[in-house]
Parts: C-alpha cells; structure tokens; sequence
C-alpha cells in the first residue's frame, strides 16, 4: 500500500453520513455494492488450516427503502467459494471455474445485488442471510448483456 497524502478524503469521512440510524427492516432488498475488497478478517473464527491468515470478501451495500438510504455489512472467507459465486451471480457477472486462485472483487463494485436479510440476535442490526437471483433471471429476462444466462431445460417446447 502506498501512502497518498493531502487527498480530502480524510476530511470527507468526517462529515456527516446520509446513512440512517436506523434499522433495515428483514426481508429481501435490492443493494448496490460500494465496497468491496479483500482484507484479512479481524475475526478468529474466519482463520483456518485452509485459510491461516483469515483472508475474506468485505463487502458494503446500500439498500434504499422509502427514501432511507442503510448499509449492510457482509464479510465472506475465502474459504466459502460457493457464496462467493452466489454474490457474482446475483450481480450478474460470471462466476469463476472452480479451481481459479486470483479473485478480482473489484468487479462488484456499483453492481446491483439482491439480498435477503434478516436481524441479527445479538447486535439488532441486519445481517445478509442469502444472495438471491437477479430479477431479471426470475422473470425469465437477461440481466445485462449476456452475462446471465437463463436455465431453460425445464420448459416443454
């Protein structure tokens, strides 16, 4: 990491957020992704024999519901590669071939996710339980151009 020094950015976090205070209410939402990154997890449960470091996805999504603007938390291990594909398909990008190492988060960044939350026992505070299906895979529609694909094998014709 280099140091990028008198960049205002210091002096913009300090600023008053435009997150609500409040809690996002459980249930499935649509999320722009405005962080996403790899970072070695400040939790001990996230370190493993496969993952010794604690490597994961962070990511920071906004949901808007009635003019509120919540962010979500997610952090995913690097050792949970199926989750990790359900958040690429839920963004609509392609999901990497099982056994590809290099992973590019950036990818995500601004992309829409659909999420199902629920609210957590102990903080109070909205947890992302599942990344579902874009809208458009639901209604049958390509979300983007041809970066999801439709399974049709079940259609009798």
């Amino acid at each position: 990491m280099k140091l990028i020094w008198n960049s205002g950015e210091e002096k913009a976090r300090k600023e008053p957020t435009t997150v609500s205070q409040e809690v996002l209410p459980a249930g499935e939402h649509e999320a722009e992704v405005v962080k996403s990154d790899s970072r070695q997890s400040p939790f001990d449960n996230v370190k493993t024999a496969q993952n010794p470091e604690g490597w994961e996805l962070s990511l920071w999504l906004d949901v808007h519901v009635n003019g509120k603007r919540f962010r979500v938390f997610d952090g995913i291990p690097a050792t949970h590669t199926e989750r990790i594909t359900t958040v690429l398909a839920s963004a609509g990008l392609p999901v990497p071939s099982a056994g590809m190492k290099d992973f590019n988060e950036e990818v995500l960044l601004g992309r829409t996710v659909r999420i199902r939350t629920y609210l957590s026992k102990t903080t109070g505070k909205a947890k992302v339980g599942d990344y579902l299906a874009p809208k458009a895979v639901i209604e049958g529609k390509k979300a983007g151009p041809g970066k999801v694909k439709v399974d049709a094998s079940d259609i009798p014709f």
